[in-house]
Parts: C-alpha cells; sequence; structure tokens
C-alpha cells in the first residue's frame, strides 16, 4: 500500500491536470478557484438555499469564455508534458530494477528519482511561465501598432469652419470617389460620380460587401477618400475638421442602442442643448 500511495502521490499533478482540462472541454468555461467557489457557498448560505443549489449555481457565474480557449490548452499542454515525463521516469526505474547492486547504489539511483520527479516540476512551471510571458508579449505587439496609427485630421480647421446654417438643402455630389481601407488594400469604392438631390430619399441596395455601410462611413470621414471629392452643398467636407463635420450631420442606425445615462444624456450626449430644446424637439 505504501508503493500505490508513493505512484498516486507523484501521479497527483498529472491527475488534477486530467481533471480540470476535462472540466474545461466540458463546461466550456475557464477552471474555477477557490474564492469563486467559497464566495458562491457564502451567498448560498445567506440566502438559505439548500446544497442542491451548489451545481446549478457553478453554472451561473460569471462567463470566463474570454479566457476559455487559453486555459484548455495550457491545461491540454501540462498534462501532455507531465504524462510523457512520468514515463519517462517510471521506464527509467524499470530499467534500474535488473541493474546489478554493484554496478549502481541505491542510494544514487533513489536521488536520481528524486531529482527527476522535481525536474519535472520545475518543467511544468517554466513551461507556464513561457506561455503567459508569451501572451504578454503579445499586448506589447498591439500597443507598438496602435502608437504606429496614423492620426486622425483635425478636430476643427480655423481657417474652413462651415456656416452655422450648414448643411441648408443636403444636396450631395460624389465625384470620381475612390476609397481603400489601407494604402496597399484594394479599392473599394470604384469612381462613383453621382449625385443626391436635397429633399429626396435615396435607398442603397447591394449584397453584402459591396460598399454600402463604407458609403456612409465615407459621409462621416470615418474612411478618407483615397481619390475624388464629396461636397455636400458646395462644401468639399475633406477640407472641414472633423468635429465640424460630424456634428452637422446625422445618421440612425440599424439597430436601435440606449446607452448608459438619462434619456436627455442619449437625445444630446455632448450637452450643447437645453433642457427646454430637447423637450420641444422631442414634442
Amino acid at each position: 500500500m505504501k508503493g500505490y500511495g508513493s505512484i498516486l502521490y507523484w501521479m497527483a499533478p498529472t491527475i488534477v491536470s486530467a481533471v480540470v482540462f476535462l472540466g474545461c472541454v466540458l463546461f466550456h468555461s475557464a477552471p474555477l478557484d477557490a474564492g469563486t467557489i467559497f464566495t458562491v457557498l457564502a451567498t448560498l448560505r445567506i440566502m438559505s438555499e439548500p446544497v442542491r443549489m451548489i451545481p446549478e449555481a457553478l453554472f451561473v457565474l460569471p462567463d470566463a469564455s474570454l479566457f476559455f480557449h487559453s486555459n484548455v490548452t495550457m491545461e491540454w499542454l501540462t498534462l501532455r508534458i507531465e504524462t510523457l515525463q512520468n514515463l519517462t521516469v517510471f521506464t527509467a526505474a524499470l530499467l534500474l530494477i535488473p541493474v546489478p547492486m554493484d554496478y549502481v547504489s541505491p542510494g544514487l539511483v533513489g536521488l536520481s528519482l528524486s531529482y527527476a520527479f522535481t525536474l519535472t516540476q520545475a518543467q511544468i512551471f517554466w513551461t507556464r511561465w513561457f506561455c503567459n510571458l508569451s501572451n504578454y508579449v503579445i499586448s506589447i505587439e498591439r500597443i507598438k501598432q496602435f502608437v504606429h496609427i496614423p492620426a486622425e485630421p483635425p478636430a476643427i480647421v480655423e481657417d474652413n469652419k462651415p456656416p452655422t446654417s450648414w448643411p441648408w438643402k443636403g444636396r450631395i455630389d460624389l465625384q470620381s470617389l475612390e476609397i481603400r481601407y489601407r494604402p496597399n488594400a484594394p479599392i473599394v469604392l470604384k469612381g462613383i460620380t453621382c449625385t443626391f438631390k436635397e429633399g429626396s430619399r435615396v435607398g442603397v441596395v447591394g449584397r453584402t460587401g459591396s460598399g454600402k455601410t463604407t458609403l456612409i462611413s465615407a459621409l462621416f470621414r470615418l474612411v478618407e477618400p483615397s481619390r475624388g471629392n464629396i461636397i455636400i452643398d458646395e462644401i468639399d467636407i475633406c477640407s472641414l475638421g472633423l468635429k465640424d463635420l460630424r456634428t452637422k450631420l446625422s445618421i440612425i442606425p440599424q439597430e436601435a442602442t440606449l446607452f448608459k445615462g438619462s434619456i436627455t444624456t442619449n437625445f444630446d450626449p455632448l450637452g450643447l442643448y437645453l433642457d427646454d430644446e430637447i423637450w420641444k424637439v422631442n414634442n
């Protein structure tokens, strides 16, 4: 029994990793830590709920699906490393059994096996540490990409501010408009020339990826034209500041969205109007 106890002791990390890995796969969530489980137990005790509600409570914990794939991959790697190293140590121990005692001393055999088990845990530790370091290095790469993103055009161009009443009609002229999302990307809108007359309702119809959203994005200069002009009531929008342009235009999204806050802040998020003016428009 002592021998089986020693085997279970040394195989405990592998068994725990296997259980955690299976739990991640079956329940499609990251493994729960002890603090979270104790919090659930305390909450159930306060609510005087029976113990049978504990399994159901584990499923309503905050979803950790963002870390699901990372944790499953980590447990997958740990399980296989521990299995291979335990098999290696077990094979080495079996091969040492027929070796004569005069050739290798038992003390040296026991010392080598002890260090072999220690090396297993050390390799698991360094493997986890290296995986976490790789994840953090990815964050640094993203920050480096954000640092080199080109800056947007100025919000306000003092020398070319639109009139207060602009746009007074709403006529939109597209002149040989070409748009691409990156300098080396293919052209999405290819030389569009058309006119949207003031006071008219125009429907833009097309298949998915045909450029309908890109056209709307170009009106708000979310994507800068690579060639051509967009003229609204005789003013080229590319010559205006982004704030001056976007505060003069409005868009109704396809999906209704209610932002956090009061109804007033949803009507006027920038706080440009008085409550009486908002209520007058609402009525």
